[in-house]
């Protein structure tokens, strides 16, 4: 489980518009070792949870208390605590109890109380001796420690020194981030997608960009935006750029700085913003230890599917199993390669693929105006590229409107773009399909206008010499449309193929043929005779 300091338990120094983290360092692993031992102690002898907390109480008087609640909240969170097994739920106990008491009044000695006492236990058929055990039992402080799964101090510090850095980020309004090149960036872009967050991925514009410890790792920077409004959103996006943090700490070289938000003390306290800015050779230099990989349940790898397939999220899984399940003829491809230009990065979550035609599918998580704003924009440079998108390519943009962190966009006048909202877990696919139909229709009309193609048809026609010709085969075979193709056999064949008659919209089948077919069949009164007739001149079978 990723564990985030709350806000009253960080440990930092705010200054000069700047936020520096009070790491944990070696000289306390004496206090994480001495805490090690009592959650050991208490797991021993399955002591309550009370008994535990106050021996750790006591340790705020010789130690900072924050840094002690804050090696506390990580052991914590490394333990099972259950309440004590009884004859009887405690719920039911103190119920029979409060029911007698209404009966007979208040008990105002010790007396009355045992009495009261005496008779639940003797209605329930509990020993007398557990009835007060029992009454409590299910309070937090009278749970017992049932598990617990013991790290080492060096281990303690150092996932504490991650928390405090992801306690600070829960108040983020912004981050800029780099990584070492190669496989660190496909995974930190992964799951910068996966957590939902708002990114722009751009070259530095200075070949000496330094910070205060030296060069950034990469000249490539990945800049996460926040909410439009400071007090909208705010705590669940900084949250997820918190989660970010193991992430981009488990590759080799790396740098981030974010923009804190921070309220004054007291009613209408002023916002201040200060940076926080870290990187792994700062660490190195301030003997900070940073432990992402030690962190309970996490995981670099994306939301899986029993059927092997691989989704960075469950809208990613959903989108894919719906679009398929529609038979589009659309052909899916997950995760395309990057489009870049000019220093700048697209990574489309899927691409659709038909007729030469490229329609990119990106599900973006958090959102405001600017951000779709500057997204369109980036995509129309990729566009106008000759390096860039195809110019016959698209762009579908799947947005939450559960997520959304300022007023609405339209982007209706772009015609390489579609913004497609949905709500919560509801993707609208029937919009899609229709969006993708009016693509098709305009393919269809692109085709049928095309002289070029339509000569190259005209000629394998002739060259075919066939009594049957299939529209679905030529419409395969050049890779066009089947209404595309319907259209120019139709108008070859009234030309130069007086003697075809088109069936069902499917064959332009010879008129000899035809009546032969028709015939042959009219011999045969069961159904099984009649479609071999009809294989043996060779219609498929789905025709039959």
């Amino acid at each position: 489980m990723m564990i985030m300091l709350p806000t009253s338990l960080v440990r930092a120094r705010f200054r000069k518009g700047r936020v520096v983290p009070v790491f944990a360092s070696q000289d306390d692993e004496a206090l994480a070792s001495l805490m090690i031992d009592e959650f050991m102690k208490a797991y021993s002898s399955r002591e309550r949870k009370g008994m535990l907390i106050d021996r750790i109480r006591e340790l705020e008087y010789y130690s900072d208390h924050r840094l002690v609640r804050g090696f506390y909240t990580i052991l914590e969170r490394r333990c099972v605590f259950k309440r004590i097994d009884t004859p009887v739920h405690p719920i039911l106990l103190r119920r029979e109890v409060f029911e007698e008491s209404s009966r007979r009044g208040y008990a105002l000695t010790d007396g009355e109380r045992r009495s009261i006492m005496d008779e639940v236990a003797s209605r329930l058929k509990v020993d007398r001796a557990l009835v007060e055990e029992i009454m409590w039992s299910d309070l937090e402080e009278n749970l017992i420690i049932q598990e617990f799964r013991p790290i080492s101090p060096k281990e303690l510090v150092g996932e504490y020194n991650l928390a405090l850095i992801q306690g600070i980020l829960l108040n983020c309004t912004r981050m800029e981030c780099s990584v070492s090149q190669g496989i660190e960036w496909k995974v930190l872009l992964r799951d910068v997608k996966r957590l939902g967050l708002m990114y722009i991925l751009d070259e530095h514009r200075s070949t000496v960009d330094k910070h205060e410890h030296g060069l950034r790792p990469s000249n490539i920077l990945c800049m996460i935006d926040g909410p439009a409004s400071i007090f909208k959103l705010t705590d669940r996006y900084g949250a997820a750029m918190a989660r970010l943090l193991p992430t981009l700490l488990k590759a080799r070289e790396w740098w981030f700085r974010a923009w804190i938000v921070r309220k004054g003390i007291g009613v209408g306290g002023s916002i201040r913003m200060y940076e926080l800015e870290f990187s792994s050779k700062d660490a190195r230099v301030m003997g900070v230890m940073l432990m992402p990989s030690r962190i309970e349940g996490y995981t670099n790898e994306p939301h899986s599917t029993a059927i092997g397939k691989v989704y960075d999220s469950s809208v990613e899984e959903r989108f894919a199993t719906l679009f398929n399940q529609y038979g589009t003829g659309w052909r899916l491809v997950r995760e395309p390669e990057p489009i870049v230009v000019s220093g700048q990065a697209f990574i489309p979550d899927f691409v659709l693929e038909k007729y030469g035609k490229k329609i990119y599918v990106e599900i973006v998580g958090f959102w405001t105006k600017d951000y779709i704003e500057r997204k369109v924009q980036k995509l129309m440079q990729m566009k106008s590229s000759s390096r860039g998108m195809d110019k016959d390519s698209g762009i579908i943009l799947l947005v939450n409107k559960e997520l959304v962190c300022s007023e609405p966009i339209h982007i209706e006048h772009l015609r390489f773009a579609r913004l497609v909202i949905y709500d919560g877990r509801k993707i609208p696919m029937k919009q899609i399909i229709a969006h993708l139909k009016s693509i098709e229709d305009e393919i269809t009309a692109e085709h049928v206008s095309d002289d070029a193609l339509a000569s190259d048809v005209k000629a394998y026609i002739r060259g075919l010499n066939h009594r049957m010709i299939s529209i679905k085969e030529i419409a395969e075979r050049f890779n066009i449309t089947y209404d595309a193709a319907l259209s120019i056999i139709t108008s070859i064949a009234e030309s130069e193929l007086p003697n075809y008659e088109m069936v069902m919209n499917q064959f332009l089948i010879a008129r000899d043929v035809l009546e032969g077919i028709r015939r042959d069949v009219g011999m045969h009164k069961r159904l099984v005779d009649a479609c071999k007739v009809m294989e043996r001149y060779g219609v498929p079978e789905e025709y039959h």
